[in-house]
């Protein structure tokens, strides 16, 4: 048997149209079930993102930070190699003498506006020194060398300052080292 090419077709626009009557529409429920699951894949998606979003924008200002903060101290390395450094510049000035002659005026000057010169770039870089005059003991900033009594000074007073103690920005490099006011004991 032999089909000719208009039996062929219509064969099959035979099972096409079987095919189309056998499917049929979906069921309106069907219909919300698929629409409602779309709906909270949607709303789990836009979470995610949200999610996504925050993450990210902390990320971004931890970076911020962090990059901050290793260009506000990037030279704390080298200062903390000059602080010996402006030690020996404060003995040297407080061994002077202080009746010059015209030999030795022009050398203790110098020394002088060298220490003033160095002192001056380090402060651009924001090295402080820690306040011990007139102030009150603070463990955060100083360090104790001894206890004197003092009917001058009250009790937790600094009284001398041995060695400076130098701040950068906020951050302490050295604390203070100094003599506090004890109460006197009778």
């Amino acid at each position: 048997m032999t089909h000719t090419p208009k039996t062929k077709v219509d064969e099959l626009k035979k099972m096409l149209d079987g095919k189309k009557k056998e499917e049929s529409p979906p069921e309106p429920e069907a219909i919300d079930e698929k629409l409602h699951a779309a709906e909270e894949e949607s709303k789990q998606n836009r979470d995610k993102l949200l999610r996504v979003m925050a993450d990210f924008d902390n990320y971004k200002k931890r970076v911020s930070k962090e990059h901050e903060e290793r260009s506000k101290y990037s030279h704390e390395s080298l200062i903390r190699e000059l602080i010996p450094v402006m030690d020996d510049f404060d003995r040297v000035l407080e061994h002077l003498p202080t009746d010059a002659t015209p030999e030795t005026k022009g050398m203790i000057e110098g020394v002088d506006l060298t220490h003033r010169h160095f002192m001056s770039a380090l402060k651009k870089l924001n090295l402080k020194e820690v306040e011990t005059e007139g102030k009150m003991f603070d463990p955060h900033f100083h360090e104790a060398l001894t206890q004197v009594e003092s009917d001058e000074h009250n009790e937790g007073e600094i009284v001398t300052c041995h060695r400076k103690g130098y701040l950068l920005h906020d951050r302490l490099l050295r604390p203070a080292l100094v003599t506090i006011a004890k109460g006197k004991t009778h």
